[in-house]
């Protein structure tokens, strides 16, 4: 009964071993893209104000001021989010190392999807803050509504391929052995008219033009494809 039970469980693994050696020959990696540039429709804005004083209380008043008379505007534009960044105080020190006063630094964040909105509102809040940073990009919404879509060309990309590797090697066919599908893949945004808008904010000047630009989404597709002889 224990050799049948040998010879019976290795049959079996000869068996699977068999079933499995195909995978071991003939395998080709592919690889396969398909890129889209969309239309960036999120629009977000970092605003500042910067203060010293040798009270540090008043300092700090001070910057409350600004920060809440910045706030007081954006109230009035229901389709920009306002936030509140950084607030960060520190001590200033002279040349020989003595504390001579105080410096400190609030932020305001801004963001919204409608670009005129927000840079007639920057061209207000100018007056109390400074634009630290302006970027543009796509938003998540936006991103996995485009990465769906490109999906079945990323795929098909990868079956052009896969059809061209077995006609050039003259297979008879081929079937996908393994296939992953990665999204996401998206141009980070980069800071737009900032050195601009840091200059015109010093001459108090009217709203900046808000020009979005374009953000490329890209899906890829890697998998591998097993050759029939």
């Amino acid at each position: 009964m224990r050799r049948l039970t040998v010879v019976a469980l290795s049959g079996l693994l000869l068996a699977g071993i068999a079933q499995a050696e195909p995978l071991n020959y003939n395998v080709v990696n592919l690889q396969a893209e398909a890129r889209r540039d969309v239309p960036n429709d999120l629009m977000a804005v970092t605003m500042f104000a910067e203060q010293s004083d040798n009270d540090a209380n008043r300092l700090s008043a001070g910057l409350n001021k600004a920060l809440n008379m910045a706030k007081g505007m954006a109230d009035a534009y229901p389709k920009v989010k306002f936030y509140s960044g950084e607030n960060q105080t520190y001590p200033v020190y002279d040349n020989k190392n003595r504390a001579s006063g105080w410096r400190g630094r609030v932020e305001a964040k801004l963001e919204c999807r409608d670009f005129k909105q927000c840079a007639e509102l920057i061209g207000k809040m100018q007056s109390v803050l400074q634009i630290g940073q302006w970027t543009f990009s796509v938003s998540p919404e936006r991103r996995r509504e485009v990465e769906n879509e490109l999906i079945g060309d990323a795929l098909q990309a990868f079956n052009q391929r896969a059809e061209i590797v077995r006609s050039s090697l003259k297979a008879k066919g081929y079937k996908v052995v393994n296939l992953n599908v990665g999204g996401g893949d998206v141009e980070p945004p980069h800071p737009v008219y900032a050195k601009r808008a840091m200059a015109m904010a010093a001459e108090a000047a009217p709203a900046p033009v808000a020009e979005g630009g374009t953000g490329a989404i890209t899906v890829t597709v890697t998998g591998a494809v097993q050759l029939a002889d």
